[in-house]
């Protein structure tokens, strides 16, 4: 008789419903699927000899702020997060044209 070892650890899904017409459109010319309704991110390994639960909520947080804020998730998300947007591309400009003094 084989038994059964309990999991330790959890995973956390995150779903997001592609509401906005727009970000449906974008979803679906990038994976390709015209009929995506939903994206989805997935934050798995949350135990103590993983990433540990206190801090898994920190993360779990942070992405789901991403979420919301880029209206896409999974590799749509994480591949708009690698994309500088305009104001931190202005900023990065500004800043390198900002003149520094030695003290």
């Amino acid at each position: 008789m084989a038994t059964h070892t309990p999991s330790r650890s959890l995973s956390a899904y995150l779903v997001y419903r592609l509401g906005d017409p727009v970000a449906q459109e974008e979803a679906a010319r990038f994976s390709g699927n015209a009929g995506v309704r939903f994206e989805y991110t997935v934050i798995s390994n949350i135990y103590s000899g993983g990433l540990p639960p206190a801090e898994a909520g920190g993360v779990i947080g942070e992405k789901i702020c991403d979420i919301v804020a880029h209206k896409a998730a999974g590799n749509r998300l994480e591949d708009s997060l690698k994309k500088p947007t305009a104001a931190l591309r202005a900023s990065v400009r500004v800043a390198s044209l900002t003149p520094t003094r030695a003290n």
